[in-house]
């Protein structure tokens, strides 16, 4: 075992408390760590510390993590200690390919004290290590699950289930009351739109930008309906929150007290139809990954030809660099080399692929248009899962940086 380099602890709390200050679990798990440190001789004050206060263990987008993943990869550790493998991960696989992979590949010894591990002397082959693993992500999925439920049954049964509530009214027990100087200024927005008047027209007669008015306006809340489902989840090594289309929201009707009736909404509703502002645009599937080779710069959609993505910052003009289609059509062809090479045909890596293969032939049959809101959702987190980065050439050639190691 290679012993350059320090050691260093990782510590992670999913929930932090008050700002600015530490949790009580890592002030505890810091404890702990610094008594064992010194059980095996090392020093607790030249080891390497990494803490994520207030991340999930459900996914690998974790600053602390991140980092100390980057040190061992610069080869500056030789020795991780955790208090227990969930603090590191709650996802299995990702344990998985941790401990298999990543750590014997650079040489770093893993130390977890409460599950009693350490790498050096894994007599069963890891086999503890795997259940443990497992027993993690299934209690952390099942506390999920089990959440979930009972917001669900609450809100199906009238009862409010949210951080905040919306402007003009306050909680009062699993109810709201309306705050009625709150609610002049809702009712006066309403009124000021039923003579016509713009969202900015509106708004300066309360001090509001155009935007909130609008959202005010749209919003069925104030007329006494009850709204959810309004956003979904999608969990994997990253957490996407996706906007669920309005057909798909659950409204239930005299829900708690309305500040404007439900026939002058409607109205209001009509009114502005023919005010409808241009549609935000939809980000292309690769938002956020593809990059310029030549400046570093974010690609974006043409505009005029959507399905292409250009480079506006090389030259201070539109220069395309490469088709969606054709783009998605190599990616998915280079997921299928780097998967073979990883070796994991049926881990985390591998289910993805699988997963990103299906999408694919979706979109390739129907185009983006003709995907429904979870395949285009489920196709942008697979591409985000298997690639940091995609840089692309004036040519179109593509050079791709991958979350898997092979």
């Amino acid at each position: 075992m290679d012993l350059r380099g320090r050691a260093a602890c990782y510590c992670r709390v999913s929930k932090a408390e008050k700002k600015g200050q530490e949790s009580g679990s890592i002030r505890h798990q810091k404890a702990l760590l610094r008594q064992y440190m010194s059980y095996l001789g090392l020093d607790p004050n030249a080891a390497l510390w990494f803490v994520d206060d207030g991340y999930s263990g459900m996914t690998e987008d974790r600053p602390g993590y991140e980092t100390l993943l980057a040190e061992i990869m610069k080869g500056a550790v030789h020795t991780v200690l955790v208090k227990d493998f969930s603090r590191l991960t709650r996802e299995h696989l990702v344990l998985g390919r941790l401990r298999e992979l990543f750590f014997p590949s650079y040489g770093v010894r893993l130390l977890s004290v409460g599950d009693v591990y350490d790498s050096m002397q894994d007599l069963d082959g890891g086999l503890q290590a795997e259940v443990r693993g497992l027993f993690y992500e299934f209690y952390s999925r099942d506390i999920s699950r089990k959440v979930k439920m009972s917001l669900q049954s609450r809100k199906e049964a009238g009862s409010y289930a949210v951080a905040k509530v919306p402007y003009g009214y306050r909680k009062d027990g699993d109810s709201w009351r309306i705050e009625q100087a709150e609610a002049e200024n809702i009712r006066l927005l309403f009124a000021c739109a039923g003579e016509g008047m713009s969202c900015r027209e509106a708004g300066e007669r309360i001090g509001w930008d155009a935007a909130r008015v609008w959202y005010v306006l749209h919003n069925p809340v104030y007329a006494g309906f009850h709204v959810w489902h309004r956003y979904e989840n999608f969990l994997g090594q990253f957490t996407v929150t996706c906007h669920v289309p309005r057909q798909h929201w659950y409204m239930e009707k005299q829900a708690h007290p309305a500040i404007v009736s439900e026939e002058l909404f409607a109205q209001i509703q009509g009114r502005m139809m023919h005010q409808e502002p241009l549609k935000r645009k939809k980000r292309h599937i690769f938002s956020g990954v593809t990059k310029c080779r030549h400046c570093g710069h974010a690609l974006v959609a043409g505009r005029r030809k959507k399905e292409e993505l250009c480079c506006r910052n090389c030259t201070g003009k539109e220069q395309r660099r490469v088709e969606i289609g054709a783009l998605l059509e190599a990616f998915a062809a280079q997921c299928v080399i780097q998967f073979r090479e990883v070796h994991d045909p049926g881990g985390e890596c591998g289910m993805i692929c699988e997963k990103l293969k299906d999408l694919v032939q979706i979109y390739r049959k129907n185009g983006r248009d003709g995907m429904n809101w979870q395949e285009e959702t489920g196709l942008r987190l697979c591409i985000r899962q298997l690639a940091r980065c995609i840089e692309v050439d004036q040519e179109g050639n593509l050079w791709i940086w991958w979350n898997f190691v092979a």
